[in-house]
């Protein structure tokens, strides 16, 4: 009996010997990885390599400049399934076919993975591995402590400054983190309301001198990567004053690049962001409000606007007046849908798609600006198609297609056409019969649809 008991605690032994092992192993495979994307960082020809890559094939999803649409936001500090290189790399390869995000380790080059993930790394905002710590004072006139004086510390993982933390009216705060900024242009931490607040920050270890007038307070940060620690000691000051809102702004502090602390965060996303086209087409690839998935939209000079759906080949969208406010999609981390400015003429279910088959499939090819405005390239099945628009004429909008490949010499294509209120539709070239407008492909490569409007669809 003695005898196995002892073989019994041997195999647990060995048992947890062997796990610790393997977790050691994990560990140091995962640190040689993070610093392998630390020396990919200093190399701009695999940052632009990750660029033309993410451009390629995660902007659909995640934006152009990675602030998110469909998928997350990847450049700020809130990282559901892990934010470090090892773990952003393994998110890249196994995928997550639940969200509708592939594996991209048999689809890409190793080479074209680490690019990638360098490239979000490049780009990363604000802090990381953020933590805090409350430290407990006498009075509002205390200004002293010591590792004594420490009552709560821990990590913040969404890496959001909360300075409503401290539950009681006499206390030090500290934030704690590595902190990322853009490389390419000098940018500042900035506080608004502060006059007469005892905050201090210091950058790597060494205290960062303040600029501040009527309540504003700015401190000058480094380019790329560095350590930051945000000191607040509360005073007589109420308690509004006490939640700090916090932003990084640019050089002549007219742009808040992103929010730093949660104060911040929550006015970002009540702020507007109005994008418009005032002197040329604008497109932006953002969540929007009423529409699905995957819609890019396209704002033109003449206060004309439409989305273009990148999974359906459909206009989903179409309203006039001014394009987009985004601010809530900004603040949301691309969660949110930007609001429309202007007035619906239709929005999806309404749509006009083109259809040849019930079980088709559409495949985006690409968008250039062509003529000063947006052209669309793609594919319905093996049919190529381009799609350009004129809104030159008021309360119009013509939208113009054209054959550009038809290797299975289809004699006709389909549109399913919206309907709304105030909205009427023709073609020159093809026949509309109820919400259907017909073309002969055989013989017309170029035709159109107009859309005329007297009032708003609401």
């Amino acid at each position: 009996m003695p005898h196995r008991k002892l073989t019994h605690i041997r195999i647990i032994a060995f048992t947890l010997l062997t796990a610790l092992s393997y977790q050691s192993q994990a560990q140091s495979t995962d640190q040689h990885t993070d610093q392998h994307f630390q020396a990919l960082l200093q190399n701009n020809k695999i940052l632009k390599q990750g660029e033309k890559q993410f451009a390629m094939h995660c902007a659909g999803c995640h934006k152009k400049d990675l602030s998110g649409a469909v998928g997350f936001n990847l450049k700020d500090g809130e990282w559901v399934h892990g934010g470090k290189p090892s773990q952003i790399l393994a998110s890249l390869q196994n995928g997550f076919d639940k969200a509708g995000m592939p594996g991209f380790a048999r689809i890409l080059s190793q080479s074209d993975q680490e690019a990638i993930v360098a490239y979000i790394l490049s780009k990363r905002e604000g802090f990381e591995s953020l933590t805090y710590k409350i430290y407990q004072l006498e009075s509002d006139e205390d200004k002293y402590y010591g590792q004594n004086d420490l009552i709560a510390s821990g990590k913040l993982n969404k890496n959001i400054a909360d300075f409503e933390l401290p539950e009681i009216k006499h206390y030090a705060i500290e934030f704690s983190g590595d902190f990322h900024v853009p490389q390419t242009e000098k940018t500042y931490l900035f506080a608004e309301h502060v006059n007469g607040l005892n905050l201090t920050l210091e950058n790597n270890g060494k205290p960062v001198e303040s600029e501040g007038w009527k309540g504003i307070v700015k401190w000058p940060l480094k380019s790329g990567k560095q350590h930051l620690k945000i000191t607040y000691i509360a005073g007589k000051e109420g308690a509004w004053l006490r939640n700090i809102g916090f932003y990084v702004v640019n050089k002549d502090m007219s742009i808040k690049l992103f929010p730093v602390s949660t104060k911040a965060l929550a006015e970002s996303k009540k702020s507007t962001y109005d994008i418009k086209a005032l002197a040329g087409y604008v497109v932006q690839q953002k969540k929007i409000i009423k529409l699905p998935p995957y819609s890019m939209a396209i704002g033109a000079p003449q206060q004309v606007n439409y989305a273009f759906n990148t999974r359906s080949c459909a206009v989903n969208g179409l309203w006039h007046g001014d394009m987009l406010n985004i601010g809530p999609n900004i603040g949301g981390r691309g969660k949110d849908g930007s609001i429309p400015l202007g007035d619906w003429l239709y929005h999806y279910p309404q749509q006009l798609m083109p259809t040849l088959t019930k079980e088709q499939t559409c495949s985006f090819i690409k968008y250039r600006i062509n003529d000063n405005a947006p052209e669309f390239t793609f594919k319905v099945n093996d049919l190529t198609l381009s799609l350009t628009t004129d809104f030159s004429h008021k309360n119009q909008a013509r939208f113009v297609y054209s054959v550009l490949d038809n290797p299975s010499n289809l004699t006709q294509i389909s549109f399913v056409l919206p309907s709304a209120k105030g909205l009427s539709l023709s073609s020159q070239q093809g026949k509309v019969q109820q919400q259907t407008l017909t073309v002969d492909i055989a013989s017309i490569k170029n035709f159109s649809i107009q859309m005329a409007w007297t009032g708003a669809k609401q």
